[in-house]
Formats: structure tokens, C-alpha cells, sequence
């Protein structure tokens, strides 16, 4: 009698644990292979990124765009994954996340005769640099004898 229920507590008892285990493995397992698609995403977006606007340079935004999301479908279904609609709104983020980036690291690398001079400073833009500075003296001041 006691042997039997001695023997039925070890029995489930090890069930348990190795259940246990196996499921911490599991998690284990799955969160790594998460973590690897995540991280094979985000480096997808950036080199198709980088590879449209070296293929079709400046000023083809609409077709950059287009390349680059052909590019990353083609790469990610190399690798046998497949985007769900959440995830595709998350790299159109992403994508426009790394436009400035991309843009700088693009613009820096040419030769300063092919950069676009834009001269910022016109008679309007004085004008609301003061507006703006002497509204902001204001408020300052305002702030400040309210809370003294």
C-alpha cells in the first residue's frame, strides 16, 4: 500500500519536473527564434533600403520605396517567412525610420558640386526666428512672476 502510493507521487513527480523542463526549453527555444526573425527583419529593411538608393539614387523616392519593399518580400521568402499584416505596417515604420539615416549616410558620401545648396535664410525667416524668440522671452517671463 505504501509502496504503491509512494511509487504513484514519484511517478507523477517526475512527470512534472520533466514537463517542466521541457516546457522552459521550449520557451527558451521559441524566444530565440523570435529574437533571430526580428533581428533578420531589421537587417532585411536596412540592406534593401540601402541597396535601392544605391541602384536608384536620388530624388526616385516612390520607386525607391517600391524596389526596396520587392527586395525585402524576396529576402524574407528566401528565409521562409512570411509577414502578417501587423508586421508589415511595423516595417513600413521601420523603413521610414531608417530614410534620414540612409539619406545621410547617402548625401555625405558625395562630392560637394553634386549636393543641392539650399539657402534657409530669407527675409520671412528672420521674421518668425523673432517671432518666435521674442514669444518665447514672454511666456518665459510670464511662467516666472506666476511662480514667484
Amino acid at each position: 500500500m505504501i509502496s504503491s502510493i509512494v511509487g504513484f507521487f514519484a511517478t507523477h513527480f517526475l512527470e512534472t519536473i520533466l514537463t517542466i523542463l521541457v516546457g522552459k526549453m521550449i520557451k527558451q527555444m521559441v524566444e530565440q527564434v523570435g529574437s533571430n526573425r526580428a533581428e533578420l527583419i531589421r537587417e532585411t529593411v536596412i540592406t534593401a533600403m540601402y541597396w535601392a538608393e544605391q541602384k536608384f539614387g536620388i530624388a526616385s523616392g516612390p520607386l525607391k520605396w517600391e524596389k526596396a519593399w520587392r527586395m525585402i518580400r524576396e529576402i524574407l521568402e528566401d528565409h521562409n517567412i512570411k509577414l502578417k499584416q501587423k508586421e508589415e505596417k511595423e516595417i513600413e515604420v521601420m523603413m521610414e525610420s531608417y530614410v534620414p539615416e540612409i539619406n545621410a549616410t547617402t548625401y555625405s558620401a558625395l562630392p560637394e558640386e553634386k549636393t543641392l545648396k539650399r539657402d534657409t535664410k530669407s527675409a520671412e525667416y528672420d521674421m518668425w526666428i523673432e517671432y518666435l524668440r521674442d514669444k518665447y522671452i514672454a511666456e518665459t517671463k510670464a511662467y516666472n512672476e506666476q511662480n514667484k
